[in-house]
């Protein structure tokens, strides 16, 4: 391994991470607060890496699951060759990732990864019911007007 190997040249966070806060219960807010591991979720390259930038949340009414929506801006890499690409040049490789968890668990499990033309520079997400969400692009493209679209859910892949 070389010295470059070991730096973050894209200046990405390589620690983000989604913590639960119990509200309701007494105690110090640390004390109520929780980390929740990942699991099935192989990040980029294999390396458990998520790149948040927001967030959903969904209760079921019938049971104590959250279904989590995360805005995931993950770096572009060549699909033939793995190599990083340069985003400024190719622009966003930014993915919605559903988890699902439960009240009081300390992990979340990765259900599916949305990945779309549409979801091109994804700043907002907002579950619209059991099986669609609404995401705000930054821009309509890589660059341009604000928009936003609807994202149903069979479009994952």
């Amino acid at each position: 391994m070389n010295s470059v190997d070991r730096l973050n040249s894209s200046a990405r966070s390589l620690t983000d991470r989604v913590a639960v806060l119990d509200t309701r219960a007494p105690g110090p807010l640390a004390s109520r607060l929780k980390w929740l591991s990942v699991e099935g979720f192989s990040g980029n390259k294999g390396d458990g890496t998520l790149n948040l930038h927001g967030f959903d949340i969904k209760t079921d009414k019938n049971t104590d699951t959250l279904r989590i929506l995360l805005i995931n801006h993950r770096p572009p890499f060549d699909s033939v060759t793995g190599e990083p690409l340069d985003a400024h040049q190719v622009g966003a490789n930014s993915t919605i990732e559903q988890f699902q968890t439960v009240v009081g668990s300390e992990s979340m499990r990765h259900v599916r990864t949305y990945s779309n033309d549409v979801i091109s520079t994804p700043n907002s997400i907002h579950w619209v019911n059991d099986h669609a969400f609404i995401i705000a692009n930054d821009h309509s493209g890589k660059v341009g007007l604000v928009s936003s679209q609807t994202i149903p859910e069979h479009s994952a892949t």
